[in-house]
């Protein structure tokens, strides 16, 4: 599908389609090699659009929470291996 960028935010579409359960997705996806959602299925949904400026900020917005997520899971899983080397050496 391809979407027109200058009435629509391809960052947005993909957050606000992570809005919806992917249970509820599944029952409109078109079952193949590769799912996928149609563009006429896609025109079934009835979005509210705000301006492109703003739903690049909404777009911006969630990208930047989930580079956030991404580093806290890089720290937590640096400190569950430290946890584990301290533990490993801890009784030798």
């Amino acid at each position: 599908m391809e979407i027109n960028n200058l009435y629509f935010s391809t960052e947005y579409l993909y957050y606000l389609l992570l809005k919806f359960k992917k249970k509820e997705l599944n029952k409109f996806i078109i079952k193949q090699t590769q799912p996928n959602l149609s563009k006429e299925i896609i025109n079934q949904f009835i979005f509210k659009i705000p301006s492109l400026q703003e739903q690049t900020k909404i777009a911006n917005f969630f990208s930047i929470i989930d580079r956030k997520i991404e580093l806290i899971k890089e720290q937590l899983s640096l400190l569950e291996k430290q946890k584990q080397y301290y533990l490993n050496n801890m009784f030798i």
